[in-house]
């Protein structure tokens, strides 16, 4: 897990140990939220994006967040 601006993100793997969603799951996710087709939007950070290949990182506390939103709605 890397320190980014204070806060600990995750890589992908990581985030899949995290919150036991398959990785095609979360590219769902992510795709969708690029889209603007879900609410509330999956946090993620596309760093290094391009078209072929992306290096998505992810914050533990706003997908606990994120699952407690999605819960509740």
């Amino acid at each position: 897990m890397k320190n980014m601006a204070g806060k600990n993100a995750m890589k992908m793997k990581e985030c899949i140990d995290f919150t036991g969603f398959s990785r095609s799951t979360i590219q769902k996710l992510i795709a969708l939220t690029k889209k603007n087709k879900l609410t509330p939007p999956f946090p993620f950070m596309d760093l290094f994006g391009s078209d072929k290949r992306h290096h998505y990182r992810f914050d533990r506390e706003a997908i606990i967040n994120w699952v407690d939103a999605r819960s509740v709605g």
